[in-house]
């Protein structure tokens, strides 16, 4: 048996099948974020959707991870694992350009 990947069925489940639910997982959070979220729904190659809010309330109360937590979607930060995260090197100091200046003799 030899499997065949479909991209045009897979685009169309990506684009139309899961559009409603992605729609409506948005609206969730956006109720559950408060009344300054605003939810924008879109289409590319596949169906997606932004829930906005003010950087103030995100920043100050978590009022979208909160949201996003409390509809069942996992929260988590960039670095998922410690291990992955590379401590930065100090930088080199900066080489200096051009010729070296001459200088007079005492």
């Amino acid at each position: 048996m030899v499997f065949v990947l479909n991209r045009e069925g897979g685009a169309e489940v990506l684009k139309v099948v899961f559009a409603d639910a992605i729609a409506e997982l948005a609206q969730e959070v956006a109720g559950k974020a408060g009344a300054s979220a605003i939810v924008e729904i879109s289409t590319t190659d596949r169906a997606r959707a932004k829930v906005k809010v003010p950087a103030e309330e995100q920043a100050k109360d978590g009022v979208l991870s909160r949201a996003a937590s409390q509809a069942g979607l996992a929260v988590v930060q960039k670095w998922r694992d410690e291990a992955k995260r590379q401590p930065r090197e100090k930088k080199a100091p900066p080489r200096k350009r051009g010729r070296p200046r001459k200088t007079a003799n005492p």
